[in-house]
This record gives C-alpha cells, structure tokens and sequence, in this order.
C-alpha cells in the first residue's frame, strides 16, 4: 500500500514561485508561529505533572534530613522553593520550553487527501511530496517528524488547577508576599516557624497531609488518561539525538543559572557566582512530545508536524529557518478547484516550473 504523502499550503502565487525558485522550505520560529500558544501550553501541563510528582515525593518521606527541623519545616521550605521557581520560571520544564520557543522551528504539512477546509484555511496552492522533503545537509539541527495527536485541552485543565491549589493550601502565599529573594523568604519562614512548639509543628504537618495528599490522589486518574491518549507519541523520545539532549540539558542549566544568579545584587552574585549547581541530566524526549499535541477542535487539520531541533548551539536564525529540499520527493503542485483565477495561477505555474527546469506537468 502506498504510503500518504504530505501537503504543504500556501497562500499566493508568489509564495509558491519562491518555493520553486530556492528549492527551499521556510520553518517557523516556534515561538511566533499560531501554534506556539497550544505547544506551550502542554509544555506547561507536562511541567505541572513534574512539579506534583516532585510534591507527591517530598510528603511520601518519613525521615527528617535535619535533625534540627522539623518535618514541617522541610515540606514548607521544599515547597517554598517549587513555588519560588514556578513563579520566576526556574523550573526545569518552564525554561525548557523557553529554549524550544527560541531555538527550535517547525512547518506544518498537512496528510495527502487535502479538502475544502485545508484551502480556505492555510490556501489554494499546495504542494504535495511524496515524504519528508527536508534535506539536512551541514545544519546543525534534527528534524523530528510525526502526526499531531488531538485531545481535549479542557479535559486535563485539572492538572494545572491542582498544581496550584498545591500552593494555596500550603498557605505559601503569605510568605512569598513578602516578595524577598529566595534564600530570604526561606529564613522569614524558617523564623516564623521557629516559634511552633513540637506539638504545633506535629499537628501542622498532619493538616498539611491531609490537605495534599487528596489533591494529588485527585490527579491520578487525569494523569493516567492523559498519558494513555498521548502514548502514541512516547516513540519520539526514542528518535531524539543523544547530542540534542546534551544540549538541552546544557541550555537549561546555563539559563536557570543566569536567571537564579540575576535575582541576587550584583555584590552578592560576585562572591557567590559558585552558588549555582546544574541538575542532573533530564531526558527532554517526553516534554518534548508538547510540539506534537494539539486540541481536538483542530482535528480537521490532520496535521503532521515538523520540528527542527539544534544539536549545538546556533547563530540566531531570526524568526525563519530555510532548508533546502529535495525536488525528487514533489509528485505535484495543486491549485484549488475553487479559486477564482484558477487557470491563469496554472498557467503561472506550468511556465515558471518549466523555467526552472521542472516537468510542467507536476502542476495541475
């Protein structure tokens, strides 16, 4: 069975009559493209799953790591840190999708049997290939190929609400009011505590339990059925370069110790510029299934998606990627049967790919 080709829509001629002429495809800046706000936002679900499991975690142990403090004092300090990072975007899933947002470029192609809606949606000329027709060459970037998989984005909007009702009822805002820095508001927590007595600390700590552990327990049946609607996608983490995860692992320490650094008076980051540990290496396959999710009021655009991954560090491309692409792979260029001028777009075409030494009759 022969397999689906791709279609790639555009929305003029001379948009087409480029394409032609550069033998090139231009990828978008994740970050400025119109599906940057919908791969974002499951950058955001797959970090607030990390922030509750950490949680889920801390409040599981039962041995004290300070025997000057009580257990306490450990879940609202951890915690103090977690929501800390939350709100200044320190967490490690919150600057990886940074990183994606910059650094990476995506196009989007559509599956051969295009329809009326794909026209009037994304144009009336489309080109159809038989495969990925993106040509590496020397770029240092991999190219990460799969079909969107749809879901419904109001169905797993619990994850986030858990993540901070987590916060609310540890009663951390009241600390983090004080809008100190971080090693601050630990000490300002850290003394108000201080003035518990045993007992207090013992009975606080069982409410705390008893408030956060139903939270997390309400969130595992939404987890299970999240991870069972993008399962499809777990094979991507297996198609991830070892290099591009050692280079996202590397960008997100460097980042997140910039930012931690920053926050700190430039006296105090001068002597304490040692003060920043980077992580332990994360595989980003996992978040990185983001790029390939969409809301299922989207599933008319049965998309498959293209994303372009760096394997080192790059000069800034701006705001467009252009990869050349290999012609043997285009089976033809399409005009809509319903645009106006259709003939006279044919007729454009037939001459121009013929000028660039094409057959004439890929368009049709």
């Amino acid at each position: 069975m022969r397999q689906l080709g791709l279609k790639h829509y555009t929305s003029n001629l001379e948009s087409a009559k480029s394409i032609i002429h550069s033998r090139q495809l231009w990828l978008r800046n994740t970050g400025m493209t119109k599906d940057s706000e919908e791969i974002f936002h499951y950058f955001n679900i797959f970090n607030d799953l990390h922030v509750i499991e950490d949680i889920n975690s801390l409040i599981s142990k039962n041995f004290n790591p300070n025997s000057k403090a009580s257990l306490y004092e450990f879940y609202i300090t951890s915690l103090l840190f977690e929501h800390y990072y939350k709100e200044h975007s320190l967490q490690i899933g919150q600057v990886l999708a940074d990183v994606i947002r910059n650094e990476s470029y995506l196009i989007c192609f559509t599956e051969e049997s295009g329809s009326m809606y794909h026209e009037d949606s994304y144009g009336p000329i489309a080109f159809l290939f038989t495969d990925n027709p993106l040509i590496k060459n020397d770029i240092s970037y991999q190219f990460i190929k799969n079909k969107i998989t749809y879901i419904s984005k109001e169905k797993y909007e619990v994850i986030n609400k858990t993540a901070n009702d987590i916060f609310k009822v540890s009663d951390l805002p009241r600390y983090y009011n004080s809008h100190k820095l971080l090693n601050e508001v630990i000490k300002y927590a850290q003394d108000e505590l201080s003035g518990y007595s045993k007992s207090e600390h013992k009975r606080k700590r069982k409410d705390l339990l008893k408030l956060l552990t139903p939270l997390i327990q309400s969130i595992q049946l939404a987890t299970k059925d999240f991870s069972a609607e993008i399962s499809p996608l777990f094979i991507l983490s297996e198609q991830i370069n070892p290099d591009i995860n050692d280079y996202l692992n590397n960008r997100v320490n460097e980042i997140r110790k910039e930012r931690i650094l920053d926050r700190f008076s430039p006296e105090y980051r001068a002597i304490s510029g040692d003060m920043f540990h980077a992580e332990k290496a994360f595989e980003h396959g996992k978040n990185l299934i983001s790029c390939f999710i969409k809301d299922s009021q989207f599933e008319k655009d049965n998309e498959t998606r293209i994303i372009a991954l760096p394997l080192s560090k790059q000069t800034n491309e701006g705001n467009n990627l252009k990869v050349n692409i290999n012609m043997n792979k285009l089976e033809k260029i399409s005009v809509s049967q319903s645009v106006e001028n259709r003939k006279f777009l044919i007729s454009e075409l037939k001459d121009f790919v013929q000028s660039r030494g094409l057959n004439p009759e890929l368009v049709e």
